[in-house]
């Protein structure tokens, strides 16, 4: 059948470029077996493609042996589409830098904007978004061609709860990577459990009461009711259940002498899971022991030590 000129160039015109790479092999496979099925003296074979580095610059084995089929059966040829002069800005990392994740709080966020163009770029303004609500912007005063900038950007929780947040430059030629994104789970109060090692009964004599003090500026109150931004418990080594790291945020074991293997499994789990361990030693710790019963199954040390 003869070539739809005017339907190939529709065709053409609604694609619009992806941030992700080609599966060569799969298109190669498949535009072998479309060849194949033409019957006519003389065969043309059109690869129309935007050139992306990622798909083109490492072809496999697979790849360049079917494209030599096509080659012995027609005639291949590579129209690249893509512009020399095309100019793009890409936010290629978004994190929270600093600050606590719980209400009443703010963190500061950093983006990184590369200018993957050949032009300057002035004037690029970021914005942060908190549930598609702007609350902060940066303005670059000016990236240089395949430079980096990075930028923080600002935003207050009052409320707990999940938030979406991201970062976003205006539009371009590939909107794909003009925005970043994370989600934010804003805690109530940070409950933190302090299990101490060695307790007693004098005042400011056990492991943990400094570090309460601390954390608990009003008094040492073991947990402090209401709209507290922290929660401390304060247990004894052999009150410490596993069924407890479940209602906290952070554990701290003060000068504990030794960990018996099922709990140190149970931390392990905890903090994969994103939980806070903290790990103050003291004269009655057990170095060696500790050191192998923080060892998780793959190898791994759960402690630097």
């Amino acid at each position: 059948a003869p070539c739809d000129a005017e339907r190939a160039e529709a065709v053409i015109k609604s694609l619009e470029p992806l941030d992700e790479s080609l599966n060569l092999e799969v298109c190669m496979e498949e535009l072998n077996r479309l060849v194949a099925e033409i019957r006519a003296p003389s065969r043309e074979c059109y690869l129309v493609t935007d050139a992306q580095a990622s798909s083109w610059q490492k072809v496999s084995d697979n790849t360049r042996r079917t494209m030599d089929k096509i080659r012995q059966s027609s005639a291949l040829l590579l129209v690249p589409t893509g512009a020399s002069d095309a100019e793009n800005l890409a936010i290629t990392r978004f994190a929270l830098s600093s600050g606590i994740l719980r209400r009443n709080s703010e963190a500061r966020y950093v983006a990184d904007v590369m200018n993957a163009g050949r032009a300057n770029r002035s004037a690029v303004n970021v914005q942060l978004y908190v549930n598609n609500v702007a609350v902060d912007q940066r303005v670059i005063e000016n990236i240089a061609p395949g430079r980096t900038e990075t930028v923080s950007l600002f935003c207050r929780f009052d409320k707990a709860g999940s938030f979406a947040i991201s970062s976003k430059l205006g539009s371009d030629a590939l909107p794909a990577d003009n925005a970043r994104y994370a989600v934010a789970d804003i805690l109530e109060s940070v409950r933190v459990l302090c299990v101490d090692g060695a307790p007693s009964e004098e005042p400011y004599g056990s492991e943990t009461d400094f570090l309460t003090g601390a954390l608990l500026p009003w008094g040492t109150v073991a947990t402090r009711g209401g709209d507290a931004a922290l929660k401390v418990d304060r247990i004894r080594l052999e009150d410490f259940r596993i069924s407890a790291l479940s209602a906290c945020d952070i554990v701290v074991l003060a000068n504990v002498p030794e960990v018996i293997r099922e709990h140190a499994i149970a931390l392990a789990d905890f903090v994969r899971r994103g939980g806070g361990l903290m790990v103050f030693l003291g004269d009655k710790v057990n170095a060696e022991m500790t050191n192998r019963r923080f060892r998780d199954m793959t190898g791994n040390m759960l402690l630097p030590a």
